[in-house]
């Protein structure tokens, strides 16, 4: 096979534009959709505490690892590693990009849903019947009209390349939602009720921090809310230069990310307590977004309008810019593997999402599914793998591996993201079954 012609590395515009659109691919609506839900579900402050734990020891050293990667190979995934491991690694960039995708085709479903809310309460108000208008659009022809237009979108941005799409929109949308959300919290103090909610979200359950599930929970959202082990990371620092200053890029990223996080449960846990709602938060992350907050904003008049359209649209831009990262790391690999033009694989890459895509939209019970396997477990096994290539092997890098770096992900993250990802394992099955008897 003919090696294609290597096209000319696109370049970030500055090092703010790298940052935002590092911290736009973190921030999606993992913290705000599904951070204050697992923190219910498991133990408050305990699940907060373990995430934070998580963030620290073993999500910081792979996030340095992958910014390292991409930005001394100046290479997608699929290159990067097979580069920096040797030909046989190539085969964990393949499984990087493909989760990607597969992760993409059923979050751009969601983010049609926060899409179709956010044009109703603008054009319409908020629904009289909030339960019966989201079952209308989470499945079925709404549903895939809200994937669609996710995907259009998304593909739009990613098609007017590195500077012009990513760099553009994460300098202009990242400044105003950091705005909106702390507009949003300072709000939410106000409400009656906020006390409670904030103790619910902040006092911890000692007994949860030994809970496997906790565990779990915490160190797979910490994986798809930073991004890692599906190549995001790698793929936008390929287009960054200069590696002096890595790892102050990857806690910046960090902090932002975990910052929005903690944010999002600020606004959430007040909402719901003052909705009188703290008793069926864990029952369903969709159903206190789209149900829940959207009828009791109604009770609040024009302003439940105003505060329901901001928190709609807060969603919509974490969506989008996380929405652009993992979109783009199929792009890339199309790109760096084939040597085709931008457009041309960017149609490619959003064709293929979007059929995958249409499972999701038919079906909302398939997201759980995917977001199981491939949101959690394939997200912790590419991280392992990653911790085992920087942290065990021999990688073929400029300048080498730092010490400290090398032990933090050979003796602390590689023994725990093992016991993690056998745990997850074990939970697939009640996962498939859950699944079936619906």
């Amino acid at each position: 096979m003919t090696t294609p012609p290597e096209r000319p590395r696109e370049h970030w515009a500055s090092r703010a534009g790298f940052l935002l659109a590092a911290i736009g691919s973190a921030v999606g609506l993992g913290n705000l959709w599904g951070f204050p839900y697992k923190a219910s579900a498991n133990g408050g402050a305990a699940f907060v505490l373990v995430y934070l734990l998580v963030i620290a020891l073993v999500c910081l050293p792979l996030l340095v690892a992958e910014l390292m990667i991409g930005r001394r190979t100046g290479k997608s995934p699929v290159l990067a590693l097979a580069q920096v491991g040797g030909p046989h690694w190539r085969w964990l960039g393949y499984g990087m990009t493909l989760n990607a995708c597969v992760i993409l085709a059923f979050y751009s479903v969601v983010t049609g849903w926060t899409l179709l809310s956010t044009f109703h309460t603008l054009l319409f108000g908020l629904p009289a019947d909030p339960e019966a208008f989201f079952g209308q659009i989470s499945q079925g022809g709404w549903a895939i009209a809200g994937h669609l237009l996710a995907m259009l979108l998304t593909a739009g941005v990613i098609a007017l390349g590195v500077r012009g799409g990513i760099e553009r929109l994460s300098l202009w949308f990242m400044p105003l939602l950091f705005v909106l959300l702390i507009g949003m919290a300072l709000w939410a103090t106000t409400l009656s009720g906020a006390g409670e909610g904030y103790r619910f979200y902040l006092q911890p359950d000692l007994k949860e921090l030994l809970r496997w599930p906790t565990l779990t929970s915490a160190t797979g959202h910490a994986f798809f809310s930073l991004s890692l082990g599906l190549g995001a990371i790698i793929t936008y620092a390929s287009y960054g230069q200069g590696t002096s200053r890595l790892r102050h890029e990857a806690g910046t990223i960090a902090v932002a990310d975990t910052s929005v996080a903690l944010v999002g449960g600020l606004i959430t846990f007040p909402l719901v307590a003052h909705f009188n709602l703290l008793g069926n938060l864990s029952d369903s992350t969709i159903g206190t977004l789209f149900v829940a907050i959207p009828k009791g904003m109604a009770g609040l008049g024009g302003l439940g309008r105003l505060v329901a359209l901001v928190f709609f649209m807060v969603l919509v831009i974490a969506a989008l810019t996380s929405a652009v990262s993992l979109l783009e790391v199929g792009t890339a690999a199309l790109i760096d593997r084939r040597g085709w033009p931008r457009r041309k694989a960017t149609a490619w890459a959003v064709a293929a999402i979007t059929v995958i895509g249409l499972l999701p939209a038919s079906d909302s019970r398939w997201i759980d599914v995917l977001y199981t396997v491939f949101g959690e477990t394939a997200l912790i096994f590419g991280g392992l793998l990653l911790a085992v290539l920087m942290g065990w092997g021999q990688p073929s890098i400029d300048g080498g591996v730092p010490v400290l770096l090398r032990r933090l992900l050979r003796w602390l993250a590689t023994p725990l993201l093992l016991v993690l990802l056998v745990q997850s394992l074990l939970h697939l099955p009640q996962v498939f079954a859950l699944f079936l008897q619906s």
